[in-house]
This record gives structure tokens, C-alpha cells and sequence, in this order.
């Protein structure tokens, strides 16, 4: 991949991440701790935040999704253009159900997580940080490999530039999923892409 792409991997790959992850992440951390000072059950706490969350920021991912398997440019404006002129307004909100279950994940790895963190770290300890990084990655770990085909399922239906449902793809995996080699023209729109040969991308 870097042979035949170089640099600009890493330069989509951050851009991409910058808009989307922090503001997930604040926006989650927000409505949990609320949801925690009004007594909602352990794991629904997480699990609810995490989609009313994802609700708001799903855009911002599925135009990160196209960007990182390289159906467009780094450049995000156009980007965003382009889909709206393909697919309209409605392609933003590709993949949300699918999200939902995914978020699923949220519900194991955060009392996991906390249950972890009480009985197997001590603050006073000058490895407490390395103990909360074991027990974080621990609990992503069990949690992430349960839901992992939810995270495969919403990709497919991200890139897709069909009707595809979430429920369709589960049962039929049908969803029109194509890469073409042109995919680096900027003003490239994603049905045109999907009319190019596709050879050269092996």
C-alpha cells in the first residue's frame, strides 16, 4: 500500500480520525457521566450514550469510512460534496442501525472495564497507569471481538452505494461494494468509481 500510495495513507488516516474520534469521545463522556448521576443501569449507561452519540456524529463516519478504504481524496469538503451529489443527504445516515449493535461492545467493555479497575489496579501504585492500559485493552479486547462482525457488517454498508440494510446484509452480504483505481481523482463521485475497472488494486 505505501508503495503504490506513499505518505498520503497517513495523511487521510489522521485526517479522517482528528474530526470524528474526539468528538465521538466528548460527546460520549458527556452523556455518561449524566446518565450516571440519574442512576441508569450499569452497561445501559454506556450503551445509550454510546448511541445517542454515534446518532449525531454517524456523517462524520461514514464519510470517514469512504475515506479510509480509499473510495475519495484526503480532502474533506469535496468529499462531503460529492456524496450528497451522488447519493444525497440521506447517504449520511448509512450504517446507523448497524451501529446501534455495535455499540453493544460498549455495554460489556465499560462495567468490565470499572469492574477491573476496582479489584485489580491501586492508585497508589507507580504502575497504576500500565495496570489501567492492561485492563483497558483487556476489556476492549472482550468486548470488541463479540461485536467484531457488527464493525465488518457497517463498513460494507458505509461503503455501499445501494439501499443496503443492515438486516440485508446480515442475511445476504450483498452490499455493492467496489475500490477502483482511479479512486485518488479528487472530484472522482462514488457511482462513477464504481463504474471503473478494477484493475491494478491487487
Amino acid at each position: 500500500m505505501f508503495k503504490k500510495e506513499g505518505t498520503i495513507l497517513i495523511k487521510t488516516g489522521i485526517k479522517s480520525n482528528i474530526y470524528c474520534i474526539p468528538i465521538w469521545w466528548g460527546m460520549y463522556h458527556h452523556t455518561h457521566n449524566f446518565l450516571k448521576t440519574k442512576n441508569v443501569w450499569i452497561g445501559w449507561d454506556a450503551f445509550i450514550a454510546g448511541n445517542i452519540s454515534s446518532l449525531l456524529t454517524n456523517p462524520l463516519f461514514v464519510l470517514r469510512t469512504r475515506m479510509l478504504s480509499g473510495l475519495y481524496s484526503d480532502r474533506i469538503s469535496t468529499n462531503a460534496v460529492n456524496m450528497v451529489k451522488t447519493d444525497g443527504v440521506k447517504i449520511f445516515t448509512k450504517g446507523y442501525m448497524s451501529t446501534v449493535v455495535h455499540n453493544g461492545q460498549l455495554s460489556v467493555i465499560m462495567p468490565l472495564f470499572d469492574w477491573g479497575k476496582d479489584n485489580f489496579s491501586n492508585k497508589e501504585s507507580k504502575f497504576y497507569t500500565y495496570q489501567i492500559m492492561v485492563i483497558s485493552a483487556i476489556a476492549k479486547f472482550i468486548g470488541g471481538s463479540i461485536f467484531y462482525p457488527t464493525e465488518v457488517i457497517r463498513s460494507r454498508i458505509r461503503q455501499s452505494s445501494d439501499k443496503m440494510k443492515f438486516k440485508e446484509e446480515v442475511f445476504t452480504g450483498k452490499a455493492n461494494v467496489k475500490l477502483c483505481k482511479y479512486k485518488r481523482e479528487p472530484n472522482l463521485d462514488f457511482k462513477t468509481c464504481l463504474d471503473k475497472p478494477t484493475e491494478g488494486l491487487t
